[in-house]
C-alpha cells in the first residue's frame, strides 16, 4: 500500500512535530447554539476551523470530504493525508488538486470509507446520517461486531428503523450501544437526512471521549488558586497546578461558565496547548441527596431512596472514595440504614467518588442567627432550640455544597449532631430555589 512508502518520512516528522493543536477558537455564529461546547473542544483540539467570515455555519450540511478529513486528523493527524495528496487518487473524481485527496485516500486506505460503483467519491455532496453511522463504526473497529448482528432493525427503538439501509443498520446499532448516536424528539433517526456540521461535531466529540482521546488531563479540583487557577488531582494522584485563560471557553454542568464559577471536587476535563496551556476547560459535578436503606460493604454498594422521590437505586462506592459520617473519616460499614447522605458520582463510572452522612437528629425552620453565627430552629409550635456548628461542618442548601454563613432565616434544615452537641451535617431546603 502506498501509506507504507510514507512509514520513514513519518517517523521522522513524528519526532519534530507535536500533536494537533490550536489556539483557542471562538465562533461568531455559535453564541446560543446547542453544539457550541463540541464545536469549541474539536476546534481546541485543532480538528475544525471556521469560515473565512468568522462562523462555523453549524447548520450547514457537512459534505463527505469534510468529515472524512475530520475522521482522518482525528485519528491520526494530517501529515499521512498530505503525503497521499501528491500520488495519483483511487477515484476519478479526485484530482490532485482537490483540497480533500488526500485525506479521503488515507481514509480509503483504513476502510473507513468507499467510493460509488462508479468509481466515484462524489466528495462534495452531503454525507447522511447513516454514512456516518458506518464511518465512525468502522473508525472505532467495530464494524464486524455491526456484520454479526442477525437482525439489527429489530433491536433499534428508532418508529422509522426499518427505512435505515440493511449496510448502515448493524452499523447504527454498535454505535447506539455505546451511547454515541441518538434519534430526534419524534422518536426517528432520519437515515438518509443529510449531517449537519454541528451534529458531525457532536458525533466526533462523542466517539473521542469514548476512545479516551478527547482530553490531555482528566482530574478533580482539590483546591482553587486565585486568580484563575486550580490545583488538579488526577486518578494516578498526581497534582497539577494550571492557570485558566479568560479567553480559554469553559464549561461546568454543560453550561458556559467563567474560572470563578469552578468549586473544588468537581471534576474536570483539558485540552492543553503543546506548551502546556488550557485550552478548553469542561468541569462536572454530578450530585444527589438520598436516604441510606440498605449498605453492603463486601459488594461496596449503597442502597438509596432519593430525597427528591423516585425509585430506589443501588450505587456501587469507588475503592477510593472519601467518606465522612458525622464530621469524622468513615469506612462504608460505618454508614446505617436511615442515615441522610450526600454523594457525588463520577461522571465516567458511575461510582460514588465522595459520601458525606449522618443520622439526621432534628429537623426544623431558621428562625434567627446571632451575633455568634448559631443559629435559633423552631422544631414545634413554642419549641426551638439554638445550635451551633462544629469546625468543619457539612452544609448543603438544595442539594449544593455551602457553607454555615450561607443558611438563611426561613431555611428549613436537617441537623445531625457530635457527640458535644455540635453541629456536623446540616442539610437546608431553601424555598424558591432550584436544585
Amino acid at each position: 500500500m502506498r501509506r507504507i512508502a510514507c512509514t520513514l518520512v513519518l517517523l521522522l516528522l513524528a519526532l519534530a512535530l507535536p500533536g494537533v493543536r490550536a489556539e483557542a477558537v471562538s465562533f461568531t455564529d455559535l453564541e446560543h447554539h446547542w453544539s457550541r461546547p463540541e464545536v469549541e473542544a474539536l476546534a481546541a483540539r485543532g480538528l475544525v476551523q471556521g469560515l473565512p467570515d468568522g462562523g462555523f455555519h453549524p447548520d450547514r450540511p457537512v459534505t463527505r470530504a469534510e468529515l472524512v478529513k475530520l475522521l482522518v486528523v482525528a485519528l491520526e493527524g494530517p501529515e499521512t493525508a498530505r503525503m497521499l495528496a501528491t500520488l495519483p487518487s483511487s477515484f476519478r473524481d479526485l484530482g490532485p488538486h482537490h483540497w480533500a485527496s488526500g485525506y479521503v485516500e488515507s481514509a480509503y486506505e483504513r476502510g473507513l470509507a468507499a467510493g460509488y460503483a462508479d468509481g466515484t467519491f462524489r466528495p462534495d455532496q452531503a454525507v447522511t446520517r447513516a454514512e456516518v453511522a458506518t464511518m465512525l463504526a468502522r473508525a472505532g473497529g467495530w464494524e464486524a461486531e455491526a456484520f454479526r448482528i442477525s437482525n439489527p432493525r429489530a433491536e433499534l427503538p428508532f418508529r422509522d428503523a426499518a427505512a435505515i439501509p440493511a449496510w448502515a443498520a448493524g452499523h447504527v446499532l454498535v454505535l447506539f450501544r455505546r451511547g454515541l448516536v441518538g434519534g430526534f424528539p419524534d422518536g426517528t433517526f432520519r437515515p438518509g437526512a443529510a449531517t449537519t456540521r454541528a451534529e458531525a461535531a457532536a458525533l466526533i466529540t462523542r466517539f473521542l471521549r469514548h476512545r479516551g482521546s478527547l482530553y490531555d488531563l482528566v482530574g478533580e479540583v482539590v483546591e482553587i488558586l486565585p486568580p484563575g487557577g486550580l490545583t488538579v488531582a488526577t486518578p494516578s494522584g498526581r497534582h497539577y497546578q494550571i492557570v485558566l485563560r479568560p479567553a480559554a471557553p469553559c464549561y461546568r454542568n454543560g453550561l458556559p461558565a467563567a474560572p470563578a464559577d469552578l468549586r473544588e471536587l468537581d471534576e474536570v476535563r483539558l485540552i492543553m496547548s503543546a506548551t502546556g496551556e488550557v485550552l478548553y476547560l469542561e468541569a462536572l459535578l454530578w450530585d444527589a441527596r438520598a436516604t441510606v436503606k440498605a449498605v453492603n460493604p463486601t459488594e461496596r454498594t449503597l442502597r438509596l431512596a432519593p430525597l427528591a422521590g423516585g425509585q430506589e437505586t443501588e450505587v456501587r462506592v469507588a475503592t477510593s472514595a472519601r467518606l465522612v459520617r458525622e464530621g469524622s473519616p468513615a469506612e462504608l460499614g460505618d454508614f446505617r440504614a436511615g442515615d441522610r447522605v450526600y454523594l457525588m458520582v463520577n461522571s465516567q463510572t458511575g461510582e460514588a467518588r465522595v459520601i458525606w452522612g449522618a443520622r439526621v437528629n432534628l429537623e426544623g425552620e431558621v428562625l434567627r442567627v446571632d451575633a455568634a453565627g448559631r443559629l435559633e430552629i423552631a422544631l414545634a409550635p413554642g419549641v426551638r432550640r439554638l445550635i451551633w456548628p462544629a469546625p468543619s461542618p457539612v452544609v448543603l442548601i438544595n442539594g449544593r455544597p455551602a457553607t454555615w454563613n450561607d443558611v438563611r432565616v426561613k431555611d428549613h434544615v436537617a441537623v445531625a449532631f457530635a457527640p458535644d452537641g455540635a453541629a456536623v451535617f446540616l442539610d437546608v431546603t431553601r424555598a424558591g430555589e432550584g436544585d
